[in-house]
């Protein structure tokens, strides 16, 4: 939680929140049932089964703009511009290797791009492979089939071609109507869709099944027997256009399939205290489902009480049917408990392109459970077990890269589909000349703003500087004067030992803390004893209160976020929270308490430590999003700006939304009061505007280039321009830390695979040739495989060079005060993610009070 120091070491322990989870395929009509017949408003238009209802089989099958669909799987959005050279030069040269291999040699002839249709539509797409396949001749040369889109390398006639086969389940008659789309050349983005879905058929003949988007080896699963898991190890496979070539990249995954259905969760939870179907609903809605059926995944996104297995659609042509008897006869399955309600899958964005337009149903009884509940997350054994398999060496991960291209070689087929197609990948990873840029100056004290008298310290390891601390004064800070302890009656008696713990820290780094003005103890550690206690301490002292800190007796989600909706919301009042044992731990008390007295010298206001920014005149701004955890309510957007010169004090506000229209049109209503608040504290406005984006989804970059962005640059023009003022310079710069990309440094002697130092920085090869990018490694991993950043400059009006550009983000990585030490995306874009997490998972959406506005309360 936001502002305990757990785990001994005082930092930020919540997750990154982003409630994303693990999305796996969305139901589509291959292998759940046709869509029911609906007549309620709250679910999805369409209604009925096969091709009379939701699902609009052959012709009716509405058209879509392919061609955007391809730019938005891609992400293309040229931002390149004018530069000229994105490449930097400062820092120590690297050599690097890079999980991506590369394609020697290609097909230049021309491919046709054919949809088939199927009537009746109801087949699942292994099922359409096989039916598809008996007429493989007729088509002249080779062929690709993904179940819905056809390529091969000769024109098919006539055009449409419909052709027919029997199904071997049923003995029924399948008929296809196959018509060209497009004639892809070489130089069409969509030309590279063709090697993507030409490496996913050759996944299959490496014996990996298709799980959401990616592909895992089931008979190599990890079975954990001591908690009902197993984990199905897999690869994710992209081949993009890169700088220079077609490169293919490999990264390693895992699916954690628990062992117990959604219908095993549901008896559970019978005996739960409170209402037994909204438990249900907390439990399974949002979650990833794999079905047993067709091992296919789907995302619970309702639950329909009023369903039951003996309740019926319309199937195809043949009337009315039972999810009984379907289940019954087409898999052969037999559901056990009649009474149970059925799960519902609504189409996703990609579903509606392919013409699913209804909801599925699911059964529970047949709907195996994925992924980690939190309970799980929070069971040490657990992690500590699948740590072990999770994360891996560098030099581990190199070898396992390595193997599959071994294993994608030596599968029986794939060398004979890659020739037929005239492709050949080289089977070496890619090398890549990179930089380590020099280890930032951190300016601890004396307390002054005049940075030519302040001191500078190199730590000597620029990605940790606890030690510092030790003899260091903090750059600046405020008194911590007034104050009120709140502690459970049991443990009374650690409040001694804390204030004498951070008085005695406080003191060498010239934070000055005095006695608390009063200790009020509660007898229970509930909420309204909690509750009732801060409702005291505010009468009695009103605003002269500075700060309310409160001793919790556990790390408890319910207790945590009540103290910060009350404080923040009810009061506007800074608020600490530390858990019991951090206070009386035998061997960090010492630590733990340096931590939270820099933690509340930042809150206060104060600067524990600055890094130089050469730029006057600067605002820099971090946006984030945090989605409600599996997609319950609205989504909390972020905004946090800087509002003096060494970057490190910030004005913040919050929106919530629900569409992305919402998004756009809050955040540009956000960015305009941090242009004001900046504003009322400089008597000017920002020469200087840099946007550091967090939170971009796949396929979202063209809607923030095309509507955020633009609409961002008009709220600036608006502004200035009523002014007279001139305009400032601009940069909008996106920032994504789940990618698959990794990078490894080869380290003398014996070319040992290591992870890269800190201020590692790649900005050829594997970049994007549309892009105006680079990766960044700013934070040092003792643990696994380290994760770079990658930056996409999508607009640029600073005037600096690549180098400056890269030097001024690692520069950013520095001053995220709740961490004596570099993280992995700049400190204003964490701190975004701070506020949007804490706002919506503890203030359940409600905005702070502006007079905390301008300090970082949510830390």
């Amino acid at each position: 939680m936001g502002d305990h120091p757990t785990n001994g070491n005082g930092t930020d322990m919540s997750s990154r929140g982003r409630g994303r989870g693990d999305r796996g395929g969305r139901g589509h009509n291959n292998g759940g049932p046709p869509n029911r017949e609906r007549s309620d408003t709250d679910r999805s238009t369409g209604s009925g089964g096969g091709e009379r209802g939701g699902f609009r089989a052959g012709r009716g099958r509405p058209r879509v703009d392919r061609r955007q669909m391809e730019l938005e799987k891609f992400d293309l959005v040229p931002t390149r511009g004018a530069v000229q050279d994105k490449k930097g030069s400062t820092g120590a040269p690297m050599q690097f290797l890079s999980n991506y291999f590369t394609l020697d040699k290609r097909t230049d002839w021309g491919i046709f791009h054919y949809r088939v249709d199927f009537a009746p539509a109801d087949i699942e797409t292994r099922e359409k492979k096989q039916l598809f396949r008996n007429h493989k001749d007729k088509f002249g040369g080779n062929y690709i089939f993904d179940g819905s889109s056809l390529y091969v390398s000769n024109r098919i006639s006539p055009d449409p071609l419909v052709v027919c086969s029997v199904r071997d389940s049923d003995k029924s008659k399948v008929e296809m109507t196959i018509h060209l789309v497009a004639t892809l050349t070489p130089t069409d983005v969509m030309y590279l869709q063709v090697f993507n879905i030409l490496m996913r058929k050759c996944l299959e003949f490496m014996e990996l099944e298709e799980l959401g988007r990616h592909f895992y080896d089931r008979h190599k699963a990890i079975v954990i027997n001591a908690h009902r898991l197993e984990l199905w190890p897999g690869y994710k496979t992209s081949i993009r256009n890169h700088e220079y070539d077609i490169l293919l990249g490999v990264e390693l995954t895992h699916k954690v399939i628990r062992r117990d259905t959604c219908l095993h969760v549901m008896d559970s939870l019978i005996a739960a205290r409170g209402d037994f179907r909204e438990n249900v609903k907390r439990e399974l809605i949002g979650c990833i489902v794999m079905t047993h059926y067709n091992r296919k995944t789907y995302r619970v996104d309702d639950i329909d009480w009023d369903m039951t297995p003996k309740s019926t659609f319309d199937y195809a042509d043949k009337g009315k049917t039972s999810y009984f008897d379907y289940f019954k006869q087409k898999y052969g399955m037999t559901c056990t408990v009649l009474g149970q309600p059925m799960l519902i899958s609504r189409p996703k964005k990609k579903d509606f392109h392919r013409g699913q337009t209804g909801p599925i149903s699911l059964v529970p009884e047949f709907c195996q459970m994925t992924g980690l509940t939190d309970a799980m997350r929070s069971n040490f054994q657990l992690m500590k077990c699948l740590t072990g398999y999770l994360h891996v060496s560098p030099q581990t991960r190199v070898e396992q890269v390595k193997g599959f291209m071994t294993r994608l070689r030596a599968a029986p087929g794939v060398e004979k589909e890659l020739q037929n197609w005239g492709l050949k990948f080289n089977e070496k990873l890619v090398p890549v000349k990179g930089r380590t840029l020099e280890k930032q100056k951190i300016l601890f004290g004396p307390t002054t703003m005049d940075l030519a008298k302040a001191k500078f310290d190199l730590p000597n390891n620029s990605s940790d500087w606890d030690q510092s601390f030790r003899n260091k004064e903090m750059f600046s800070t405020v008194a911590l004067d007034n104050w009120v302890i709140i502690v459970p009656q049991r443990d009374a008696s650690s409040v001694e030992i804390l204030v004498s713990n951070l008085q005695r820290v406080g003191n060498p780094l010239k934070f000055r803390l005095s006695r608390p003005l009063e200790v009020l103890r509660i007898n229970d550690i509930r909420v309204p004893s909690y509750m009732a206690a801060i409702d005291q301490a505010m009468s009695n002292y009103g605003r002269r209160i500075q700060m309310i800190f409160v001793i919790l007796a556990k790390q408890e989600v319910d207790v945590y976020s009540a103290v910060k909706k009350k404080c923040t919301i009810d009061y506007g009042v800074l608020s600490q929270c530390l858990v019991i044992k951090n206070i009386t731990h035998q061997t960090r008390a010492l630590s733990i308490a340096t931590k939270v007295v820099v933690q509340l010298n930042a809150k206060l206001g104060g600067e524990p430590w600055v890094v130089q920014v050469p730029l006057a005149k600067l605002m820099i701004v971090g946006f984030d999003v945090y989605h409600c955890a599996r997609g319950r309510g609205a989504s909390i957007g972020a905004l946090v700006a800087t509002t003096n010169a060494n970057q490190t004090k910030y004005y913040s506000t919050t929106s919530s939304h629900n569409t992305r229209e919402e998004l756009s049109s809050n955040l540009c209503a956000d960015f305009t009061k941090c242009l004001y608040a900046y504003a009322q504290v400089n008597n000017e406005l920002p020469s200087r505007i840099i946007i550091y984006r967090d939170g971009v989804g796949e396929g979202q970059l063209n809607y923030i280039f095309s509507t955020e962005m633009r609409q961002i640059q008009d709220s600036i023009k608006t502004i200035y321009a009523d002014g007279g003022r001139p305009m400032p310079k601009f940069s909008f710069v996106i920032v994504t830390k789940r990618i698959n990309t990794r990078i490894f440094a080869l380290n003398q002697p014996g070319n040992r695979i290591e992870n890269p130092n800190p201020g590692s920085i790649v900005d050829d090869v594997i970049t994007l040739p549309e892009r105006f990018d680079f990766y960044l490694i700013s934070q040092y991993s003792r643990q696994g495989t380290v994760s770079p950043t990658s930056y996409n400059i999508l607009h640029d009006e600073q005037g600096l060079n690549a180098d400056k550009l890269q030097q001024l983000t690692y520069k950013l990585c520095h001053v995220y005060f709740n961490w004596s030490g570099t993280i992995s995306v700049p400190a204003p874009c964490q701190y975004a993610h701070k506020l949007a997490y804490l706002t919506g998972m503890a203030l359940q959406g409600a905005k702070s009070g502006e007079q905390l506005s301008h300090v970082l309360h949510f830390l």
